[in-house]
């Protein structure tokens, strides 16, 4: 169980949040960074619109529209790294960022990669653009979710692409071996090197937790919690949990054995909880209290595991933050 310790008001944007700090902005788009051991105010600086955030090693990445900045963890010195000519600019590693903008009349995109140096790399231009990012490579796919390709970012190589018979319908999950993507219809798994169709399986969720030390994908929907063999697709649990619980699969977040998730309790309570992945049981649940009156509309984002603390965000932009209590088998 986890203890309330503290919460943050105006978390406008999602957080980011990693063992050195917690970034987001206000409602009036004021960026703000809290060293993460005892919530001092680090940094902050004022931006005129919204932006996205991005925590890459020992740099805060912030792109706003084409131009992408740059703020070091440790000198705090914000600066900006690479204007584009595209709409939007965003990092993908410390020595890699791409820019993308989408022609309305055309109903193209435009893409450019570039190295920490603002120079380009690579231009691609056509229907796809670029939809997930992993550690060193892309997953591109046109406007419709029905094609798609895989390309190395480091050395800007596309090492396939396909056509797809189903449309993409949730995050694509790069694994050691495959790339597995939910379909409308089922999740489909392909292999990195080559393309080639390696397994298929129908009734799937959009969302899944992969946990690379046993190669499993764990999901939780409404009321059930699953185990996929990511190498094989079989699903080897299928399990209904006890309470009476409301939960979309992407609220979760997978932490030493546990995946923790936030939804709702008897339709209207929120919650935030853990299942056990090795047991499929509940490890526990509880209670965020949340001001005004109770209504399935107002709940909880993902929650977020960090040691020991654990974040979730609620629907009024307030961001609660717990600390696990100690029993005597953890010490």
């Amino acid at each position: 169980m986890f203890k309330k310790v503290t919460k943050i008001d105006d978390v406008y944007s999602c957080p980011s949040i990693n063992d050195e700090c917690i970034v987001y902005y206000s409602s009036k788009h004021v960026l703000k960074f809290f060293d993460i051991r005892d919530l001092t105010l680090k940094f902050e600086h004022q931006f005129t619109r919204d932006f996205d955030c991005k925590l890459i090693n020992s740099h805060l990445y912030i792109s706003v529209d084409s131009d992408l900045l740059s703020l070091d963890v440790e000198n705090l010195k914000l600066e900006k790294v690479c204007k584009s000519n595209d709409q939007y600019i965003m990092a993908l590693s410390n020595h890699r960022y791409i820019s993308s903008s989408y022609r309305r009349k055309d109903k193209k995109y435009d893409n450019s990669i570039y190295d920490q140096s603002c120079k380009l790399l690579l231009a691609i231009n056509g229907e796809m653009s670029f939809r997930n990012v992993y550690q060193s490579h892309l997953l591109l796919s046109n406007r419709g979710g029905n094609k798609i390709a895989y390309l190395n970012f480091e050395n800007c190589n596309i090492l396939w692409q396909t056509d797809l018979n189903s449309i993409i319908n949730g995050e694509s999950i790069e694994t050691k071996k495959y790339i597995i993507i939910p379909m409308s219809d089922s999740l489909i798994a392909f292999d990195r090197q080559s393309g080639e169709k390696v397994w298929s399986n129908k009734n799937s969720l959009s969302h899944y937790s992969y946990a690379e030390q046993n190669d499993n994908l764990y999901g939780i929907t409404g009321n059930f919690f699953e185990v996929i063999d990511a190498n094989t697709g079989k699903k080897e649990v299928n399990q209904k949990f006890s309470e009476n619980l409301h939960i979309a699969s992407h609220l979760t977040f997978n932490s030493k054995d546990l995946l923790y998730f936030s939804g709702y309790r008897d339709t209207n309570i929120p919650v935030f909880g853990a299942v056990n992945v090795k047991s499929g049981k509940l490890e526990f649940i509880q209670e965020v209290k949340i001001e005004g009156e109770k209504s399935f509309r107002i709940g909880l984002e993902k929650p977020i595991v960090v040691d020991n603390k654990l974040y979730v965000k609620d629907s009024l932009n307030t961001l609660h933050i717990f600390k696990k209590e100690t029993t005597s088998t953890d010490v």
